[in-house]
């Protein structure tokens, strides 16, 4: 279907945030390659409908039906189904999987069409680290990214730390530190002011708590 030019197919089960960011500057950035994005929204209804003014011309995107967050043995079995047919139809080049669900269920299929073909899986946050699950869960999250890790896939991570959460548990991994376009670009500052400057959503992954003691660090602080 798809032979001009490499395929390189991204697939998520959710594109939202970060994540959507993420693909957006791959997508932007590597125009000599035709990217095909296989995708469920979430929540992202003013994106939903027009996802593709988003990207570029040379991006197609593609909805995956039947794929949903939460565990679900009947429902990750269609999803896994629909899945492998949507690859058998493109026949990519390279397969890389965006977040958790994608990456399990993708390491799981994907060597069935593309073989010996680069198969990456950027977690986009470790399942196993959540701090809103149980110790079973991330127990169960952790023995499900090591098997899926045995059958195919390089865990290339978004920084540094979340590569050595997968190294603590046996998985080799890399690491790529992520970013965002900004525009328009930041001014200098005034240097006689001392500015601490965060991003990204207040969750528990981003440590706010942390940041609230920086802050009360340089409470006084003259400047």
């Amino acid at each position: 279907m798809f032979n001009k030019k490499m395929t390189v197919v991204h697939i998520s089960e959710v594109l939202a945030t970060g994540i959507l960011e993420f693909i957006l500057m791959l997508t932007q950035n590597i125009q000599d390659c035709h990217h095909v994005v296989i995708y469920k929204a979430k929540n992202l209804p003013e994106f939903d409908n027009d996802l593709d003014a988003l990207f570029p011309s040379h991006v197609t995107t593609i909805k995956w039906k039947n794929i949903a967050r939460p565990m679900n043995l009947i429902n990750d079995s269609k999803a896994a189904v629909e899945l492998y047919g949507l690859l058998k139809n493109i026949n990519p080049d390279l397969v890389h999987l965006h977040s958790s669900k994608a990456g399990f269920l993708g390491r799981i299929v994907s060597p069935f069409i593309v073989g010996k073909r680069p198969i990456i899986y950027t977690p986009n946050g470790a399942s196993f680290a959540r701090t809103d699950v149980s110790k079973f869960k991330k127990t169960f999250f952790k023995a499900c990214e090591y098997s899926a890790n045995l059958l195919s896939g390089n865990v290339v991570c978004v920084s540094s730390s979340e590569a050595q959460l997968y190294k603590d548990i046996g998985i080799k991994a890399f690491h790529i530190n992520n970013g965002s376009n900004i525009n328009p670009p930041l001014k200098e500052s005034d240097q006689t002011v001392f500015n601490v400057v965060t991003s990204g959503r207040v969750t528990n992954q981003k440590n706010p708590s942390l940041f609230n003691k920086i802050a009360q660090h340089f409470e006084g602080h003259k400047n």
